[in-house]
């Protein structure tokens, strides 16, 4: 059996076996595979299903950042390591509440010298080094700053270690790092408050927060590399050597044949 919505591409035997099915008799001088598909598709019209009334899916937004629970600053490095620790109930209950089991939320971070000029009611600041978010176990996310793990750690790790203008805020230190916790409703109010954010901080300075190099974007790539290529071994690194060198050897000459073949 052929759906009527694939006449269009249905043989003559499927287009037989349809009609016979349907108790219906294929005129003689529809006698071409071509007409017969135009028979076919006249006699049996498709009948629409009628639509469903639309409904949005997008997700929540936040129109205003007005209704909102932020904590008090304190140092990154004061904050439990891990979720079962001794210390980490309370600081969850705290922070969170007894209510909210999601622990998600967005922080921010800033240097230990500019948190007195950020006013505690105050997500838009110029001085406000990072913004990011955890939909789910906040210690873990934030610990990662702190705690390097592989290739793989966050974006102000990397900063924190290779950037100049780390050196310049935070003397390249973790200790100078203080953080601040907004708590969200649901992992989707997370999403929307972290985007939020950053949209009107990009809006009013020209990017999303201060420490710009802490991107897990392209404005982060060196540092991580960096960050990478640091503990790597010294086998490891004889490769990587060898591959730049390759690299941008192949690079001038591609740049060098371009110009070449431009005359």
């Amino acid at each position: 059996m052929i759906s009527t919505r694939n006449f269009n591409k249905a043989s003559t035997a499927q287009m037989n076996a349809f009609a016979e099915q349907n108790g219906y008799v294929i005129p003689s001088d529809v006698n071409t595979i071509a007409k017969r598909r135009v028979h076919m598709k006249a006699t049996f019209p498709i009948i629409k299903k009628e639509k469903k009334p639309y409904q949005s899916k997008a997700k929540k937004t936040v129109n205003t950042i007005e209704n909102f629970t932020a904590s008090k600053w304190q140092p990154l490095v004061n904050l439990p390591r891990t979720s079962n620790s001794d210390t980490a109930l309370p600081w969850l209950l705290d922070i969170f509440g007894a209510n909210n089991t999601e622990q998600c939320g967005v922080y921010q971070l800033a240097s230990i010298k500019d948190i007195d000029s950020i006013a505690h009611n105050d997500l838009i600041n110029a001085l406000i080094g990072y913004t990011g978010k955890s939909t789910a176990d906040i210690i873990k996310r934030l610990s990662s700053i702190t705690t390097p793990s592989g290739v793989y750690q966050h974006g102000v790790n990397a900063w924190c270690q290779h950037d100049e203008q780390a050196a310049e805020v935070i003397d390249n230190n973790a200790d100078n790092i203080m953080v601040r916790i907004i708590t969200a409703k649901s992992s989707d109010w997370t999403n929307a408050l972290e985007s939020k954010i950053h949209d009107l901080t990009e809006e009013q300075y020209g990017q999303r927060f201060f420490w710009k190099g802490a991107s897990m974007g392209d404005d982060g790539l060196i540092n991580r590399m960096k960050a990478t290529i640091s503990s790597m071994s010294t086998s490891n690194l004889k490769v990587i050597k060898e591959f730049a060198i390759a690299t941008n050897t192949k690079l001038a000459k591609d740049a060098y044949n371009k110009t070449i073949n431009s005359f």
